[in-house]
């Protein structure tokens, strides 16, 4: 992996960035379908267990893709992608780890589903936040909050000021490869003018369903756009 796809998988890994979730192609997770004439809110997050193998299908373009030495730019691709969720200690945190071949490995928070490192298919940290960056509970339609963050890609003294400002739009239907749910409908734009939207139920295990996301030409790093969804999960053995 380049250094540009690197720097892209840092800043794509905002909050799900695996679009990483728990739920099933043939029956579906409980809930997923679930409706209310009450509020919803999500109080707080849940863990699917260790081991748990998650299939999405991920469709990148411009500054999303692989950058390519042999033509100085970015490739898009089309692939399905397998992560594996597994629990490690990170710096004297209980962390989960979320690890593919062939994008690496995210590490977040057990507590607080807080972003606290991304680290390459090597085994080396390309990235962090400071603090690490989640959602802020409860989740309800409406709620709105900007989280203001330290991101440090590759090295402790390339370090920036990120704002990444987020607003719960809706709680609707969304369809995917692996089923139909009931979702928070989460719009964010951060300060490097990148928006992205996910479809989340993260108190269900659902850190992200479906998610979106588009920079213009003005984007430090030029123009992409990314679709992810969810395919499958297996649960362990």
């Amino acid at each position: 992996m380049g250094s540009n796809a690197k720097r892209d998988l840092l800043l794509a890994a905002v909050i799900g960035a695996a679009c990483v979730a728990g739920c099933a192609t043939k029956p579906a997770v409980p809930g997923a379908a679930d409706r209310s004439g009450t509020e919803v809110k999500a109080e707080g997050l849940q863990w699917l267990p260790p081991g748990t193998v998650f299939v999405l299908h991920d469709k990148r373009s411009g500054t999303y893709g692989h950058y390519d030495f042999t033509v100085g730019k970015p490739q898009g691709f089309d692939e399905t992608q397998v992560w594996t969720q597994s629990e490690r200690e990170w710096k004297g945190v209980k962390a989960i780890a979320l690890s593919s071949p062939q994008m690496g490995t995210l590490i977040y928070s057990a507590s607080d589903g807080g972003l606290l490192a991304i680290v390459d298919t090597g085994g080396k940290k390309i990235g962090s936040y400071d603090p690490p960056i989640t959602y802020e509970w409860p989740l309800k339609v409406g709620k709105a909050w900007t989280s203001k963050v330290a991101l440090t890609w590759m090295t402790e003294a390339n370090t920036m000021p990120l704002e990444v400002h987020f607003r719960v739009e809706a709680f609707e239907e969304v369809t995917v490869a692996a089923g139909t749910y009931r979702a928070f409908r989460i719009v964010s734009v951060d300060s490097l003018g990148e928006v992205r939207t996910a479809w989340a139920r993260p108190d269900l295990g659902l850190w992200c369903i479906k998610r979106v996301l588009d920079r213009s030409s003005s984007y430090p790093y030029g123009a992409g756009h990314e679709e992810d969804e969810l395919v499958s999960v297996t649960p362990p053995k």
